[in-house]
């Protein structure tokens, strides 16, 4: 149980760098003016902390969210049969139409 415990950890801090890299990175460029200076990457860091840890955090919520299996698969079938009525009324209108 622990060593799940720090499997998981180890693989969200992983994925959290990596975030924070590109993030980081393209945060400097746009923002910062390509400026990699010390004092500008330390201007950088919370909130390009914040923006990674919210990317991590939503990412983690919608892969548990699949593997559960815990996506409301009722909105599917509602939405399916939307198009399929969707279909048949465009099917109706190009019978009138011609």
């Amino acid at each position: 149980m622990i060593a799940e415990i720090f499997k998981s950890v180890f693989k969200n801090f992983q994925s959290f760098l990596v975030i924070w890299v590109v993030i980081i990175i393209v945060n400097q460029l746009f923002i910062f003016g390509g400026c990699f200076a010390p004092y500008c990457l330390l201007a950088a860091l919370p909130h390009t902390s914040i923006i990674s840890a919210l990317i991590l955090y939503f990412s983690n919520k919608a892969e548990n969210e699949i593997s559960n299996g815990s996506a409301n698969s009722t909105k599917y079938e509602t939405t399916s049969s939307s198009l399929n009525t969707y279909q048949t009324d465009v099917v109706w209108l190009i019978t009138i139409e011609v």
